[in-house]
């Protein structure tokens, strides 16, 4: 069989199946070299399509994106929506998402929206906020900082700025709350020594008092 015949090329070409003898035949005529070279393998699939699998897209649902607490959770958007009517009750809510939600930076974003708004009612609560925001998570954000700064020791913020300055670390405090901290350390302990002087004049007043009502029936008697 000669190999350079045109009609052994059409009628054993690729595309055509041989029998066993006439393959011997062209292996020993240099044939099966020619049609080697004549095929073309499409290129090998990836390993998700050879095993079977699809992806998310393929199959027409979406994917899932990372969590993202602000268009997921509800209550986020709810809060939003109070802030912005200004709704006078929106600092419960507020509170309610401190306490509920564990995404720091969303929840420090309505605490400081809430910390500035026009009503007395909502700022109080959302000193609150600020409160247990510095509890659970032991920092706060420079906006909440600021805010409750400007509130001041004795008012509504009072317990909130307490509260930032036992339960976040010293290191993490901005300079005002670093000598805020120190200034009421020293209060505190010049307070405790004086309240431990009163105590003690007037322990030192009542046992004279004692002494001198043991003195005076002890004269009566006689």
């Amino acid at each position: 069989m000669d190999p350079d015949n045109p009609d052994v090329t059409r009628r054993l070409g690729p595309s055509k199946s041989v029998a066993q003898g006439d393959l011997t035949e062209l292996k020993q005529a240099g044939m099966i070299d020619n049609i080697k070279k004549q095929r073309v393998l499409p290129p090998p699939k990836p390993c998700e399509e050879q095993s079977g699998r699809t992806s998310a897209a393929e199959e027409g649902t979406p994917a899932m994106p990372d969590r993202m607490p602000e268009e997921v959770d509800p209550r986020f958007a709810a809060v939003d929506a109070a802030l912005d009517r200004d709704d006078p009750d929106v600092g419960t809510e507020v509170i309610a998402l401190v306490l509920a939600s564990d995404d720091f930076e969303a929840v420090a974003a309505r605490v400081e929206r809430a910390l500035g708004a026009a009503r007395f009612e909502v700022r109080q609560l959302a000193c609150v906020a600020a409160g247990d925001l510095a509890r659970i998570s032991g920092r706060l954000t420079p906006g909440i900082f600021a805010a409750l700064r400007a509130e001041g020791l004795g008012g509504v913020a009072d317990t909130a700025i307490r509260d930032a300055l036992t339960f976040i670390p010293f290191r993490r405090l901005p300079r005002w709350w670093r000598w805020t901290s120190a200034r009421l350390s020293v209060r505190d302990w010049l307070e405790g020594q004086w309240l431990r002087a009163v105590d003690a004049v007037e322990t030192a007043r009542d046992a004279a008092r004692r002494a001198r009502s043991g003195r005076s029936r002890r004269s009566d008697r006689r």
